[in-house]
C-alpha cells in the first residue's frame, strides 16, 4: 500500500512561452500599447491585458520564448511609467489548475412553528429559546409593533372623547333650551 496523501492540484504547462506579469496599468492601457513597450528590449509573442467583461483588471501578461529573455524584460522594465502610472513588472508564477468545489448540499427550510430538534426527536416539547441576532430582531419586533397599535388606537381615543364631549354639550344645550 502507498500512501499519497498530497494534495492533487496539477501544475499549468504554459503553452504561450515564458510569461511577465505587469501590474499598476492604466485602465486605459491597450494590448498594443503593452507590447510595444516590451518589444524593445526583446521580441514579444504576446501581450494581454485580462479583462472582467470589457474592463480592463489593471495587470496583464507578457510571453517570451525564452525564460532569460522574459528576466532580462522584467529586470529592465520594472518600475517604469506607461500611461503616467509606474508599472510592476515581475516573472509570472506558474498558474496552479484547482479542482471544482464540490457543489453544497441544501437542506430543506422547515415550516416556521416547528422546530428542528423536536421534529426529529418525535417530541411535541416546547421550542428550545432563540438565541443571538435573530432572538434580539424578534423581540424587538414585537415591541415595534406594540408601539405601533398603541400610536394607531390614540388617534380613535381622541376621536371618541371629543365625540361624547360634543355629545354632551349637545345634552347640556337642549337641557337649557327645554328649561
Amino acid at each position: 500500500m502507498s500512501q499519497d496523501t498530497a494534495p492533487t492540484t496539477q501544475v499549468h504547462i504554459e503553452e504561450d512561452g515564458h510569461k511577465v506579469f505587469v501590474g499598476n496599468l492604466s485602465f486605459q492601457t491597450t494590448e498594443a500599447q503593452l507590447a510595444e513597450l516590451f518589444s524593445t528590449p526583446t521580441p514579444v509573442l504576446k501581450a494581454k491585458i485580462i479583462t472582467r467583461g470589457t474592463r480592463s483588471l489593471g495587470f496583464g501578461f507578457v510571453a517570451y520564448e525564452t525564460l532569460v529573455q522574459a528576466e532580462e524584460a522584467a529586470d529592465a522594465l520594472n518600475k517604469t511609467e506607461l500611461d503616467g502610472r509606474e508599472i510592476n513588472v515581475e516573472i509570472a508564477r506558474p498558474r496552479v489548475e484547482r479542482a471544482p468545489a464540490a457543489p453544497r448540499e441544501r437542506t430543506p427550510r422547515q415550516p416556521k412553528g416547528e422546530n428542528k430538534d423536536a421534529a426529529e426527536a418525535g417530541d411535541a416539547s416546547e421550542p428550545k429559546p432563540r438565541t443571538g441576532r435573530n432572538a434580539r430582531s424578534r423581540a424587538n419586533r414585537k415591541n415595534r409593533n406594540k408601539a405601533r397599535v398603541s400610536v394607531l388606537f390614540m388617534p380613535m381615543n381622541l376621536y371618541c372623547m371629543c365625540f361624547l364631549l360634543f355629545f354632551l354639550y349637545l345634552i347640556m344645550k337642549s337641557i337649557l333650551i327645554v328649561a
